[in-house]
């Protein structure tokens, strides 16, 4: 009986369990010679294993009275009784199982528990059985998945939902760009009610839902077969976080909710920004937040505040003063330093006028390219610019690129002077020429910049954001149009080749009689030219120049290619250019209220981190704070502590948008300074440092008030999760 093997390793007793025979099992049991662990030779199972994917307890009973230890035999692939039986839904069988000793949370080769496969497989009944058994449903497997992302791989929603209620953890879930999208595609089932779930069993929902919302849209611009189902599931997310701010704000203080931290460190109001949150942001309640914020707890009328800053322009030792840390309570009041950063660019549009546009010393009269005491100052103006951009932070899209350009053509134009210093005459003439050009362009960015400073403004602020979106709208255009105008420009340069020689003994002034006496031959950049300013319809075609030296038929083809080009630039083209700009404007004024915005606490948040000394004062100032720096940590600049000191030198410290705020909240709040003694607040939290935004308010109430809104009463389901 025991050499009855076939040539699998199959036994009698491998078929008898698996068909569930229990009576010929007992059979051979009894019968000697047979081994009840006899391993198959392609997978290495045992009777148990087919007995228990089967189903039959009644045989696993037989099987285990033989030997108890069989229950804990793997196969080749590391799979147990307890792994197949969980695989193939068999649920008597698991709790027969688990009756009797299986480890639960036993892993395979490819680290999957029982847990696993069965969430792989969409049985729930098994699922619950597992967990209700002590199964662990955060083991990760090899490839570091667990058992809930085996359920949204395969689209179980029931699974999914049931397994979102137990321990997981909701940041590495977020980390897993296959669960987000797996995520999304369980949403699209079941109306996104997947992804609300996920969302509002996390620890602090409002955050979670920012955090998809910016996941989903970067996702879909590399999936872009589902990238409209992507960018739905993005946009209830972000429905999904206004709403949870709502409710959050009108049950708590808004500055307790913003100012708390994320797991990094980074506060919620830039976590807000970063994803991209325009809806959020533009809640009233974080508007008035970053209003009190901006004010710094002065209370000003719009007059006072305009002659304080006629005082900056016309007064430059008032801007001096103002600028400088000097601890005074102006320092780091957002509004303040972003009207001194202001006056410097003013005064730095009007050092470039008096260098490049208007200069005192003409080109022609100068004798050397070493600097005078103007173009000294510009440099310093340059270098101060070029250490605000390395220190502070800035926004880098849009007009933000601005700043970009300023500096490199700052750097294009010191370097050309540099070297007109080692060259004479007119060489050296030229250089300072060429360095004027740099400083126009310069020049001229510096006045589109000043849109960027108009952004605060509830009137200019939305115009910033259309002019901007315009010309994304014109870059795209001038794309399209470079492809048509290279290609008529090469083939008109082709019909105006020279075909026919002329005679080599005709007068080069009267020609030969034929009116071909000084022919104009275009080149390709002639050519371009004349197709550029024809869009403006500068060109008549009547006024083309002639084509010498080509068969007759020539002029007409000229005549017909120039007509088609007029034809798809100017009436397709230029057409196009018009729709595509009058839909963006209509699709930004619809939403300009939103985007300012979110614009406007961008740069409110940017102001608070930026520090009070514009260029170039932060050049002394930031020589001064380093110094200091050195002497007392000894040379240490780059470690925290160096740097923690740098902050606080210059004002800026992790507490400051908080203590802004307070002002606000609290009318009788003690000044933070007073002849430079610093008054510590009284407040635990503050000085225990900023609390978490998990535990910055009860999310569990706030969850509770967002379903009852909807409609959802006795939401039982809602739960602590542990996502420590």
């Amino acid at each position: 009986m025991a050499s009855c093997n076939s040539l699998h390793g199959l036994t009698p007793l491998h078929l008898a369990a698996q068909s569930g025979h229990q009576g010929l099992v007992r059979v051979l049991l009894n019968s000697p010679g047979v081994q009840a662990d006899a391993a198959t030779v392609l997978h290495g199972s045992i009777p148990l294993h087919l007995a228990a994917q089967n189903g039959h307890t009644a045989v696993i009973s037989l099987l285990l009275s033989k030997d108890t230890n069989l229950i804990h035999v793997a196969d080749k692939h590391g799979k147990t009784g307890l792994h197949l039986a969980a695989k193939h839904g068999q649920l008597d069988m698991i709790a027969l199982l688990l009756g009797q000793g299986a480890e639960i949370n036993a892993v395979d080769e490819n680290g999957w528990t029982a847990l696993h496969y069965a969430s792989q497989a969409g049985h729930l009944e098994v699922v619950k059985l597992l967990t209700d058994g002590g199964g662990s449903t955060v083991i990760e497997s090899n490839d570091q998945k667990t058992a809930i992302c085996h359920a949204a791989a395969f689209i179980h929603v029931d699974v999914l939902s049931f397994l979102m209620k137990k321990e997981h953890n909701t940041y590495s879930l977020m980390n897993d760009k296959k669960f987000v999208f797996d995520l999304m595609v369980c949403g699209r089932i079941n109306d996104q009610k997947s992804i609300e779930e996920f969302i509002n069993l996390s620890p602090a929902p409002c955050e979670t839902a920012a955090k998809m919302s910016k996941m989903f849209l970067e996702i879909s611009s590399k999936e872009k077969e589902r990238a409209k189902e992507l960018i739905a599931a993005s946009q209830f997310c972000e429905q999904m976080a206004t709403d949870l701010m709502a409710i959050a704000a009108s049950e708590n203080s808004p500055r307790v909710l913003l100012t708390s931290v994320d797991r990094l460190g980074l506060p919620f109001l830039d976590v807000l920004i970063d994803c991209g949150q325009k809806e959020v942001v533009s809640h009233p309640t974080i508007q008035k937040y970053l209003s009190d914020v901006w004010m710094g707890g002065i209370n000003w009328k719009t007059w006072k505040i305009f002659f304080f800053f006629l005082a900056f322009t016309i007064c430059p030792p008032v801007w001096l003063v103002l600028s400088l840390p000097l601890r005074h309570r102006y320092c780091n009041v957002p509004i303040f330093k972003f009207m001194s950063y202001l006056v410097s660019h003013v005064y730095f549009i009007g050092f470039l006028v008096a260098v490049a546009a208007i200069p005192p010393y003409r080109i022609v009269d100068a004798e050397s390219a070493v600097p005078n005491p103007i173009e000294w100052m510009l440099l310093l103006w340059f270098s101060g610019l070029l250490v605000a951009e390395l220190t502070n932070p800035g926004d880098r899209n849009g007009l933000g690129l601005i700043k970009l350009l300023i500096l490199f053509l700052g750097v294009a134009a010191t370097v050309t002077q540099v070297v007109g210093v080692f060259l004479e005459g007119n060489d050296m003439r030229t250089c300072l020429y060429i360095r004027n050009q740099f400083l126009g362009i310069s020049l001229t960015l510096c006045f589109v910049q000043i849109l960027d400073f108009l952004s605060f403004h509830h009137l200019f602020g939305p115009w910033a954001i259309i002019i901007g979106s315009l010309v994304i709208d014109l870059v795209k255009f001038v794309v399209i149009l470079a492809v048509f105008m290279f290609g008529f420009t090469f083939y008109i340069a082709a019909i105006y080749q020279q075909v026919y020689p002329f005679d080599e003994d005709a007068s080069e002034t009267l020609g030969q009689g034929n009116g071909n006496a000084n022919a104009i031959y275009l080149k390709v950049y002639d050519v371009f030219e004349l197709l550029f300013f024809s869009l403006f319809g500068l060109v008549d075609p009547e006024n083309l120049p002639p084509v010498h030296s080509t068969p007759n038929w020539s002029r007409t083809i000229i005549k017909v290619v120039f007509g088609l080009y007029l034809l798809i630039s100017v009436i397709v083209l230029i057409n196009l250019l018009i729709a595509m700009m009058s839909d963006t404007y209509q699709r930004i004024q619809a939403q300009s209220d939103t985007e300012w915005k979110f614009g406007r606490a961008k740069l409110i948040r940017n102001m608070n981190k930026t520090s009070s000394t514009p260029s170039p004062i932060n050049l002394l100032v930031k020589l001064i704070i380093y110094l200091k720096v050195l002497i007392k940590h000894k040379g240490k600049v780059c470690t925290a502590s160096g740097q923690q000191l740098v902050d606080n030198e210059e004002g800026l410290n992790s507490n400051k948008m908080n203590a802004d705020a307070d002002h606000s909240y609290n009318s009788n709040a003690l000044p933070t300074s007073i002849k430079g003694t610093r008054v510590a607040p009284d407040d635990k939290n503050v000085l225990a440092g900023p609390e978490r935004v998990e535990k910055a308010i009860n999310w569990r109430s706030v969850v509770r008030k967002y379903y009852a809104n909807k409609g959802i009463e006795n939401e039982n389901d809602i739960q602590e999760v542990d996502d420590s």
